[in-house]
């Protein structure tokens, strides 16, 4: 008979295996009933901010650069050079389980978002879901002030402005009843933190696994 065929036997049949198996899955199911009430009882909402997208205008060479010139008009008969101009994609994305209605705004203050740099013009705004509209937005010199308005829980806003700066950074100030704010991570940032944490969590449970079986 092949030894390591026993063994694997003898494995299987342990009374400790099972007995580990067991507990594992009484925590999985005691950690998936508390997560779920909590999330029932308690619908924290959340709300991150990011800049994913920016596109400078003048890319040229840097010899080439005092030779090239950007202006936007800023009356009929009136233009403006811009040193550094540059469009931005400023985004907040619910991740929450409800909406950010208006009553969601303290005092019906709006969120302020600092660009880091000065806005020049608001070229576009959308969402995520083309049947509902960016909340209402106004600017104030380097800050883009949005809401009181609706955004939709797991949706997106996106404000697309031209801004005039060597470098752009987002800040974001909101008073929020029940809402916490936090910066948006990219895809690939997100994605390894998951992985880290299942990775994690199947070690620990292989460590207490063996744990048992090293008493039998």
């Amino acid at each position: 008979m092949n030894p390591f065929m026993g063994l694997a036997e003898k494995f299987y049949q342990s009374e400790a295996l099972w007995l580990a198996v067991a507990a594992l899955g009484g925590l999985m199911v005691g950690f998936l009933s508390a997560f779920v009430a909590h999330r029932v009882g308690f619908p924290k909402m959340r709300l991150q901010y990011g800049m994913p997208r920016i596109t400078p205008l003048l890319s040229a060479p840097s010899g080439v650069r005092p030779d090239l010139e950007l202006r936007h008009r800023v009356e009929d008969d009136k233009w403006e050079a811009l040193t550094h101009p540059q469009i931005v994609d400023v985004c907040l994305v619910s991740r929450g389980a409800k909406d950010i209605d208006t009553e969601t705004y303290d005092n019906e203050e709006p969120i302020t978002l600092d660009v880091g740099a000065l806005i020049v013009r608001h070229l576009d705004d959308h969402t995520s879901d083309d049947a509902i509209p960016a909340p209402p937005w106004n600017l104030n010199g380097k800050k883009i002030l949005v809401g009181p308005g609706l955004i939709k829980k797991r949706g997106t806003v996106t404000y697309t402005l031209l801004v005039d700066g060597p470098k752009p950074t987002l800040k974001c100030q909101a008073r929020l009843k029940n809402v916490e704010t936090r910066r948006l991570k990219p895809r690939s940032d997100a994605l390894r933190g998951t992985l880290w944490g299942l990775g994690g969590a199947l070690i620990t449970a292989a460590l207490g696994l063996f744990g048992l079986l090293a008493q039998r």
